[in-house]
């Protein structure tokens, strides 16, 4: 190729992300945010095993997840774990019970929902979250001193496997 020649590639901006390729027909696995909130709706008594700190970073999340997760926390508190058909009718009228109601519509029949699975996805968000945290300290780290003290906790935790 020569200077300016780019074939027949489209041309995109720099920084600019290309899409997924996907085959027709099929569909994206659901992400870590969808597949928890499956687990939960699927199997509400999870939500009890879970810790505070889960549950925040749940329901801190972005819509409608987030906003789901504190609907979910809500129902817990009040009436307890009850089976996604009683769930299913207690959702209506939420702002994204539509977004729900199409998550559980692409559930597979024979999927079980594993508290284990649930765990991992928590696990790698919370070290999602922790790096990103990181990084922030260490640029705040060389001139503010609590961003220096948070930030050798976090290391700390971070080898001792703690969210």
């Amino acid at each position: 190729f020569g200077k300016g020649d780019w074939g027949d590639k489209p041309w995109k901006r720099r920084g600019e992300a290309s899409a997924p390729r996907r085959l027709p027909g099929r569909t994206l696995p659901p992400g870590r945010a969808d597949r928890a909130l499956q687990i939960l709706l699927a199997n509400a008594q999870a939500w009890e095993r879970l810790s505070n700190d889960d549950h925040h970073l749940l329901c801190e999340l972005a819509a409608p997840h987030g906003p789901l997760f504190a609907w979910l926390d809500a129902r817990m508190q009040d009436h307890g774990p009850q089976p996604w058909p009683q769930l299913r009718e207690e959702l209506a009228g939420h702002e994204h019970e539509d977004q729900a109601l199409a998550l559980m519509a692409r559930l597979p029949a024979d999927i079980e929902a594993d508290p284990r699975e649930l765990e991992n996805i928590l696990a790698l968000e919370h070290n999602r979250r922790r790096g990103e945290e990181m990084q922030e300290l260490s640029r705040r780290a060389a001139t503010d001193p609590a961003a220096y003290e948070r930030l050798k906790e976090l290391v700390a935790r971070s080898r001792t496997g703690n969210p």
